[in-house]
């Protein structure tokens, strides 16, 4: 029996786990210099979580370039690796940041950049140091606020770190997993293309039984909608075709379809919502023809003409 919607295959390859290790060994040392620098000379709440995001951010989109060039079809493997990212990535936060708190807050260090980093690799390799530094950082603090200036420590300041951790997980783990849930051809061992611009059709007066006939293989009311002349320009389908590898035309072609509301401020500016209605359903050649050939338009009313009466009749 046929699939109805894109199931992933579950594969890992050996390629994936070389080029994650690599982008790692590269990324999580800079963005672990690039972060603690960051949050320790730019003391301002509101712009440390977005720092925290862009980390998060990025080490996302690292893992999903490896798992795109990796062709990793495991969402379960992806995240738990990134998740192992982010720990990995904290830790070594910890040892880039704790050189530069004795250095520049307790002035316990006399070091500089270059020095500072060479302690970070010789933390790296020894946890019980780092705990140490952090215990220390804990107890007495490093930045404060309010009126009295009174340095955060203890329970609060544990607080704020797990937030900071939790907000660059969520952030990795929405990004890395986002390739390996697209559609990928085991035949030609290639990722599918999504076409674009993607297909507009208009709203079914009952979706329900859109996505029936959808699932059942009945995609001519679709097509019908496809083809219509879209008046309501507020509330519509978006189509998305995605194209098998060209090396293995046997594969199928898959549809995600998407439903789009338009909304106009005052100045007529146009806000866009869209909302995930159908992910990646199975289809094939004959549909997506028919589905790109262009839509009926209506023909102009024209008046009749009007022959003047000539005075003879």
């Amino acid at each position: 029996m046929q699939a109805i919607y894109y199931k992933p295959s579950g594969k890992i390859s050996p390629l994936f786990v070389l080029l994650f290790i690599v982008f790692m060994a590269i990324s999580i040392p800079i963005l672990s210099v690039a972060y603690i620098y960051a949050i320790y000379y730019i003391p301002f709440i509101y712009l440390n979580i977005i720092i925290a995001i862009a980390c998060g951010l990025g080490l996302g989109f690292v893992i999903l370039l490896a798992s795109q060039l990796g062709k990793a079809r495991n969402r379960v493997v992806v995240v738990l690796l990134t998740i192992f990212a982010v720990f990995l990535l904290k830790y070594t936060q910890w040892c880039v940041y704790i050189p530069l708190v004795y250095a520049e807050s307790y002035l316990e260090l006399y070091a500089d950049f270059a020095e500072r980093l060479i302690i970070s690799l010789q933390l790296f390799f020894d946890p019980a140091y780092v705990l140490i530094g952090a215990l220390d950082i804990n107890e007495w603090g490093v930045w404060g606020f309010g009126e009295t200036g009174d340095a955060v420590t203890g329970g609060l300041l544990l607080g704020v770190w797990v937030l900071e951790f939790l907000i660059i997980m969520v952030c990795a783990v929405a990004v890395s997993w986002w390739k390996t849930v697209f559609p990928f051809s085991e035949n030609a061992n290639a990722w599918y293309k999504e076409s674009k611009p993607e297909i507009q059709a208009c709203m079914p007066e009952n979706f329900d039984n859109l996505k029936a006939g959808l699932e059942v293989g009945n995609f001519n009311e679709l097509v019908y909608l496809a083809h219509l002349p879209r008046l309501d320009q507020s509330f519509y389908l978006g189509v998305s075709i995605f194209e098998p590898p060209p090396s293995n035309s046997m594969d199928p072609y898959y549809l995600t379809i998407t439903g789009i509301s338009a909304t106009y401020d005052k100045n007529g500016k146009e806000s866009i919502k869209r909302t995930p209605l159908i992910t990646h359903i199975v289809t094939d050649y004959g549909t997506v023809a028919a589905l790109r050939q262009p839509p009926v338009q209506q023909a102009p009313e024209v008046a009749p003409p009007v022959f003047p009466i000539s005075a003879e009749s």
